[in-house]
């Protein structure tokens, strides 16, 4: 789970006002380990109110569309099967993403 960074980008000062309002409501004096605690939970709960998180995994290469990343997913799990079956659907799956990947 990632950040969403591009809302992020767009709504910088919106976010960086909020998370200074925050803060100034507990101005009282506190330990250093409080004020810490505060600025980050101050942080996380704003983040995830304003921002938002990504669930969705993306290549780094365009050229490499959905499908291959789930057929990627699949094969990781193939991969640590140590027996007949499956070291015979991770070679299949894995010529299948070669061909695939090499008409990309």
């Amino acid at each position: 789970m990632k950040w969403n960074l591009m809302k992020l980008k767009e709504d910088k000062m919106k976010i960086t006002k909020i998370l200074e309002e925050k803060l100034k409501k507990g101005e009282e004096q506190k330990s250093i380990q409080e004020e810490w605690n505060d600025l980050k939970e101050g942080r996380i709960t704003v983040l995830e109110q304003e921002v938002g998180t990504i669930n969705k995994k993306e290549a780094r290469k365009n050229w490499i569309n959905y499908d291959m990343l789930e057929k990627m997913e699949e094969r990781r799990k193939w991969k640590g099967v140590n027996s007949e079956q499956g070291r015979m659907q991770y070679r299949k799956i894995n010529n299948e993403l070669r061909r695939t990947t090499d008409k990309a």
